[in-house]
């Protein structure tokens, strides 16, 4: 019998939301609490699977109580390594810090047995000493009643309310509104019904979306013509950046206004959020902004060229140019997620739609993915809301045949994104049904994909 029950995933949520909201306040810089909560949401999940085939032999009621006190002490142990490793606290800090999180010398034993795969045999002699334990324990309980007479029941009571839930849930496991509306709209501002607020000050106007898909072969556009957004495209602004403190917050509020009022006069995205998480309306949503360059993705529907007139531009105040990938606020991520939220709902935007620039971006001139690499890789896809698109094989690779090449790697700082080998190979297997070498395929897509690029833009000047 599974262990796997809502109430145990609700006590799975407490316990990591309780860790969460003890220590991330230890964390002083932004990106190392975001790590810290990243690696603490996976902790459940990886360790879930192999403690419970661990106690699948028990009784599901000690399954469950051995199961969250052994995550609780795996967590805890974790949290201590990533203090060790990974933070820059002084010695003194550190010594709190682990003063607060230390496991007990049980609870040592326990892990390193867990660690070591000694643990069942453990479990199952802790198991017999308890439930002997208590098999002795009840009938002397019984004879002791017996001899003096039957207990009065009368007044016992048994509770059956559900238990309260827990409601501050980490990043990963914020809950997604099923339906997001409009609460106010006022001269500056707008606020939906999960929390978003969004500045309207700075909404400038540009022309209304006109926009139709393709089909696989790129010769056939479909019948319909689209008017209304069908995908998001997330952006970093790769701009200036001080120091994230207390003390630089007005210089903080200073490169963002001059940020923003950048991105008001060239109309580059349809939204953008500050450090701070707010978040400011820039274009409308049926609008095109001008902020993804030569690119393409594609859906159920057919592939998607030129996605200024289909996605809406969503760009973070950030930089994701380095090796180490971009990294966010705290703000920014929980707004992220919220405005992701609002759009989605609004436009009926599928999941699959939701990706970055730099997966999107293409170069027509040498046939190589990743012209601009905003977001190529570090991209919080989970804490967002949405499924993570590097593991997903690229459109551009695997339906028109664009490459990856070494200037490729360095931008991803010498590593491979999973997805990019699995649209090579989907490249190749079309070419084989096709009766095509992939070079020829290669070349007859690319000259589709240009003809139609040079169309679309002679069109819309």
């Amino acid at each position: 019998m599974s262990v796997k029950s809502e109430i145990l995933k609700n006590q799975l949520l407490i316990n990591n939301a309780a860790a969460i909201e003890k220590f991330t306040p230890a964390f002083k810089r932004p990106e190392i609490r975001l790590r810290f909560i990243q690696s603490v949401s996976d902790i459940g999940n990886k360790h879930q699977e192999n403690i419970q085939k661990t106690l699948k032999n028990f009784p599901v009621p000690i399954q469950k109580r051995l199961l969250l006190w052994l995550l609780n002490l795996k967590m805890r142990t974790v949290i201590c390594e990533f203090v060790e490793k990974e933070t820059s606290l002084s010695k003194e800090e550190r010594q709190q810090f682990l003063k607060q999180a230390r496991v007990s010398p049980i609870g040592k034993l326990v892990i390193n047995l867990y660690d070591s795969n000694r643990l069942k045999m453990f479990t199952i002699g802790l198991t017999v000493f308890v439930l002997v334990f208590g098999f002795l324990l009840s009938f002397a309980i019984t004879s002791y009643i017996r001899s003096f007479g039957s207990v009065n029941t009368s007044a016992q009571t048994v509770s059956n309310q559900t238990p309260q839930q827990h409601t501050n849930a980490n990043l990963s496991d914020l809950p997604t509104s099923e339906q997001v509306w409009s609460v106010e709209t006022q001269k500056n501002f707008e606020r939906y019904s999960n929390g978003l607020r969004v500045e309207t000050t700075y909404q400038t106007e540009t022309r209304p979306r006109k926009f139709q898909l393709y089909d696989r072969s790129l010769e056939k556009p479909s019948t319909e013509s689209f008017d209304k957004p069908i995908g998001i495209l997330f952006h970093s602004t790769e701009s200036d950046l001080v120091a994230f403190t207390p003390k630089n917050t007005g210089s903080i509020e200073a490169v963002s206004k001059e940020t923003l009022q950048y991105i008001q006069r060239h109309q580059s995205y349809n939204y953008f959020i500050d450090r701070f998480g707010q978040v400011y309306r820039i274009v409308p949503d049926e609008q095109i902004s001008f902020h993804a360059g030569r690119s393409l993705w594609a859906d159920e529907r057919g592939i998607i060229i030129e996605l200024n007139e289909s996605f809406i531009g969503v760009s973070f105040e950030t930089k994701s140019a380095d090796k180490t990938g971009g990294q966010l606020t705290e703000a920014q991520i929980i707004s992220g997620r919220l405005l992701t939220g609002m759009l989605r709902n609004r436009f009926n935007i599928a999941d699959a739609n939701c990706v970055t620039h730099g997966l999107a971006s293409v170069n027509p001139d040498n046939g190589v993915i990743a012209y601009h690499y905003d977001w190529l890789k570090g991209f919080p896809f989970k804490a967002i809301g949405i499924t993570d698109k590097y593991d997903q094989p690229p459109p551009s690779i695997a339906e028109i045949g664009f490459i990856y090449d070494s200037d490729t790697m360095n931008k991803l700082g010498g590593t491979i994104l999973p997805g990019l080998p699995k649209a090579a190979v989907s490249f190749k297997q079309r070419a084989d049904k096709e009766n095509k070498t992939t070079e020829s395929l290669r070349a007859e897509l690319r000259e589709r994909y240009n003809k139609i690029m040079t169309r679309m833009r002679e069109e819309n000047r």
